[in-house]
Parts: structure tokens; sequence; C-alpha cells
């Protein structure tokens, strides 16, 4: 027993001269249960991540280390997570980011608003159903007889089972500026997300366009950058195979310069008129463009400008017509990076991580899946219209922009947001096949 005693003390010695080794405390888990050893905080504790299957673990903090006098161990707040194998399903780490304006001059321009984006992880099981985040804030400045507060919430509908990290943006306005202390926490849902504790976070206010335009996953600018490059290039080609036809360059181009202005303006009206019954809340209120305005106003203002111009309308047309849904291909890449036409939520493997500024989760890349569409299409009609002169005249034209429309009716019903006809749909997409098939056969013929 004495040889065994003075082993036991060698080796407690050299545990304790090795790095990181230091006295330990032990900590009741609960009442009458086994109780388990931990570091004290001032020491890393790095957590495990949980495995795909099996039980998973749930973080415990690590208590403070008390200094040998028998006091019970004070919990530190600031200590790293210990984790627990008590067989609760993992939901991942909380976190609460409130939105910042790098801009100086634009942080305290009028109107304000606070953006917060509260990220948790999806159940791993269970039924798909609605989360209601609960958001509470206090100002920095408030005194404690009439402090200025806010509570709102916001329900994500539905969140689906295993569909990994799910980040909320939601945006706070008509409060006073300045700093802000703020909490998030789930109030309604399954009770493993409910569970979790809350997150806190601080920050200040911001310009609102910009706060609505800023959500974790987005690229504040991209789709402006994107679409006006996908307008450069599409200028680009258009001009490369007017220049090989023999038409006049000059015309051509000044009149597909001023199209691609007054299509911006159809974008922007035409998305007015087709959301006007939808209310004007968030991102909505400063931003908002379609397509289909684009196109119109853009071709109109291409066949005025011909007829004016004296060229042959119909030639014009098969020239711009790769053009068009090729810039419009690239312009679908700064959807995917700015949040804008967003695809269904997914928890398939093969969903990618995406916001659309209000809701990151794992989506349909519907926008890259159009932008792919449109690049083939586009370098289809291209290579028809520089390898020959396309006959009988404006027979492109018609199969590219139909084939076009075709492949983005096939893609609509992958997006979010729900269209607002019923049967337009299959009309559209009845008509656009039928003309693919008539203006394709004439070219072959």
């Amino acid at each position: 027993m004495i040889n065994m005693g003075r082993k036991q003390k060698r080796r407690a010695a050299r545990r304790a001269k090795q790095p990181g080794r230091a006295a330990a405390t032990t900590v009741d888990l609960a009442a009458g249960s086994r109780s388990r050893s931990v570091a004290p905080s001032s020491e890393l504790i790095n957590s495990v991540r949980p495995s795909t299957g099996g039980p998973r673990r749930r973080q415990v903090a690590a208590p403070k280390a008390t200094d040998g006098s028998g006091a019970e161990a004070a919990r530190d707040s600031g200590a790293a997570a210990l984790d627990v194998d008590d067989g609760t399903p993992s939901r991942g780490p909380s976190a609460l980011e409130v939105t910042r304006v790098g801009c100086e001059e634009l942080r305290d321009a009028d109107p304000q608003a606070l953006g917060l984006s509260y990220t948790f992880r999806a159940p791993s099981s269970g039924a798909a159903g609605p989360v209601t985040v609960q958001f509470d804030g206090v100002h920095r400045s408030s005194t404690a007889g009439a402090p200025d507060t806010f509570t709102t919430h916001d329900v994500i509908d539905p969140v689906l089972p295993n569909a990994g990290p799910i980040t909320l943006t939601h945006r706070v306005e008509n409060i006073p500026s300045g700093e802000w202390d703020v909490t998030a926490s789930i109030v309604a849902g399954p009770a493993d997300l409910r569970r979790a504790s809350s997150v806190t976070a601080s920050g200040r206010t911001g310009y609102a366009p910009v706060v609505s335009a800023k959500a974790p996953g987005t690229r504040l600018g991209s789709w402006p950058g994107l679409v006006g490059l996908g307008a450069v290039v599409a200028l680009g080609l258009q001009s490369a195979l007017v220049l090989r036809s023999g038409l006049p360059m000059v015309a051509v181009l000044s009149t597909s310069l001023l199209a691609c202005l007054v299509g911006l303006v159809g974008a922007r009206v035409y998305y007015l008129v087709e959301h006007r019954d939808r209310p004007r809340t968030g991102p909505a209120r400063w931003t908002g463009m379609c397509l289909q305005g684009f196109v119109l106003a853009a071709m109109a203002t291409m066949i005025i400008g011909s007829v004016v111009g004296e060229v042959p309308v119909l030639a014009v047309l098969d020239l711009s017509a790769p053009a068009l849904v090729i810039g419009a291909g690239i312009g679908r890449l700064g959807c995917w990076f700015g949040g804008c036409c967003a695809g269904r939520p997914t928890a398939s493997r093969w969903g990618l991580w995406s916001s659309d500024r209000r809701l990151g989760m794992r989506r349909v890349p519907a926008q890259l899946i159009e932008a792919s569409a449109a690049a083939g299409i586009g370098l289809a009609a291209a290579t028809v219209a520089w390898s020959a002169r396309p006959a009988p005249v404006g027979a492109l034209f018609v199969a590219t922009l139909a084939a076009y429309v075709l492949a983005r009716q096939l893609v609509f019903p992958l997006r979010s947001l729900p269209r607002n006809t019923r049967y337009g749909r299959a009309a559209i997409i009845v008509a656009s096949a039928v003309a693919v098939a008539v203006a394709g056969g004439l070219l072959v013929v």
C-alpha cells in the first residue's frame, strides 16, 4: 500500500508538470448523478464536433476553478463549452450579428434601421414547421426611468429538418439611432431549439437602404456590378456580330445603348405593377426589377430605333438575341450573390446555402440553373449567327427568345416566391415550345 501510494504521488507530480495540466474541479451535472472532472476556465477547452449519427452532445459551460478553500465553483460566462453526452439532439451554436454600415458618410444618414442576423441549426429530425425568433433591444443611452426598448418577433415557416444552418436577418425600424444591446432567442418551435440559451450582441443603427440590402451570404453591389458586366458583354458580342454581318455599327450600337437605359426603366415599372398588391417593406421597398420588363422595353426601343435609322429590323433582332440572352445569364449571377430570385428551401444534399436577404439557408440554386440555361442557349444562337446569315430573317430571334422563355418557365417553380398566375405559365410553356419548334425547324431547313 505504501509503494502504491508513492507511485500515485509520482504520477500526479508528473501530470502537474505537463503544460496545460492543472488541478481539476469536480462538477456535479445533476444531484445524485455521476460527476465529471473538468479543467478550470483559464484553460482553453475546445468543443467536440458531434458526429452525424448516434447520440448528440449538449454544451455545458465550464466553471471557474476554486482557490482550494472548498468554496463552490462559480460559473464563468466567458468559459469555453464542454460537450456532455446526454442524448439530446445537437443544434450547433447560435449566433447573433448586428449589420454594420461601413461608409461613414451613410452611417448616420436618415432613415435609420437596425439589422439583426440570428443563426441557428435546424433540427436533425422531426417534421417541418414554423420557428419564431424574438428580438429584445435596449438602447445604450437609456435611463432607468424611461428606457428605449423594443421587442419584435419574426417567423420562419417552414424550417425543414436536417437543413443545416439557418440565418434570419431581421430589420427594426422607427427606433432611436445609436448603440443597442440586443438579445435573440427562439420562443416557439421544436423543443430542442427552444432549450438553447439566448445570444446577445451590440451594435448601432445604420442607413436603412444599406441595412435592408446587407445580410450574411449576400454581397452589396454584386447585382448592379454583374448586371453591368452582362450589358458590356452583350454589347460587345452584338457589335462583333453586327460588324461581321456588314450592318452599320454606329446606328445599331447607339440604338442598343438607348435600349439598355429604357429597359432598366421598363424592368422597374414591370416589377412595381406585378407586385402592386404586396407590402412594400424591407428590402423590397428599395429594390426590385423584372427581366420581362427589361426585354419588352429594350426590344421595343430596338425596333423603333432601327426603323428610324433605316436599318433592317429583323436582321438587327437576329444579331441581338444571342447577346441579350448571354447578358441575362451573367445578370443572373448577380441575383445569386445579391440575394434576389432565390430558390426554394431544401434539405437535399444538392442544395446550396444562399440568402434572399432575409433567410439564409440551403436552397435550390434557381439562379445558377437559369444562368446555365441562358449561357447554353446564347452560345448556340451566337454560333448560328456567326457561322452564316440566319434565314429566314427573324427566325433566330424567335427561336432564341422562345427557348429562353421556356427555360425560365421551367425554373420558376424552383423559386421561393410563388407566381401570380394560375394558367398563364402553362400557356406560355406551350406557346414557347411551339415557337422553338417552328422557328428552329425553319433555320434547319
